[in-house]
């Protein structure tokens, strides 16, 4: 999950840069179902990450709504960071996965600054 950044990784897996599949934002987001989509792809051994850099998660309009959904997710798994701002997500029962992605900072009420210039 890379918020508005999944087009590029649309883009590298066309120039065959991986077999990328995306939970997109916007038309493709799963709205509702964002934990079980999560869930899903992990029940067929496939892995899941997230790219938690703020600027990929614009604090504005509809985005808001999805924002908080992924926010709402972080307790229902474990997190292994692999990047500055990547994580890959695991079960909740991989005790192995103890980083902190705080995807509470992607919230718009924890980006004022962020969200004055929404307007």
């Amino acid at each position: 999950m890379a918020g508005f950044a999944t087009v590029a990784v649309t883009y590298w897996r066309g120039i065959g840069a991986g077999q990328w599949i995306h939970i997109g934002t916007g038309a493709g987001f799963p709205a509702g179902r964002l934990k079980q989509k999560i869930e899903d792809h992990l029940r067929a051994n496939q892995r899941v990450f997230i790219d938690v850099d703020p600027r990929w998660w614009q604090p504005c309009s509809w985005q808001t709504g999805e924002i908080r959904e992924l926010a709402s997710t972080e307790t229902h798994f474990h997190f292994r960071q692999v990047a500055p701002t990547v994580y890959e997500i695991r079960p909740i029962e991989d005790a192995s996965a103890t980083s902190q992605p705080h995807l509470e900072g992607l919230l718009p009420e924890n980006r004022a600054e962020e969200v004055k210039k929404c307007f």
